[in-house]
């Protein structure tokens, strides 16, 4: 497919059979508990918004979202080496779905 966005143009790859567009099954568990984490972190609670995290990431751990936000609470606990590991393995569990 080919657009024009802001005057240029764009080509659009569609793959089809290429990729699994589908995504990892993610447990409602564990969506609950990245809902949870997020809500911990945004209140400043960075060890226990990892805590969710974590758990949510035992039940789903292809839950690409989780180890963001793990990442970004690890990173808020200034505990740097942890919060890239997750950022890491987000890129690949990402990459899995490509």
């Amino acid at each position: 497919m080919t657009v024009f966005v802001g005057g240029v143009l764009v080509v659009i790859h569609v793959l089809s059979g290429c990729a699994n567009l589908k995504g990892p099954s993610i447990s409602p568990e564990a969506a609950r508990l990245l809902q949870e984490g997020v809500r911990l972190a945004v209140a400043h609670q960075y060890e226990k918004s990892v805590d969710s995290f974590s758990k949510a990431l035992e039940l789903s751990p292809q839950y690409k979202e989780a180890w963001i936000q793990k990442g970004k609470s690890l990173n808020g606990s200034r505990r740097f080496k942890e919060a890239i590991t997750c950022e890491f393995r987000s890129i690949r569990v990402g990459a899995a779905y490509l």
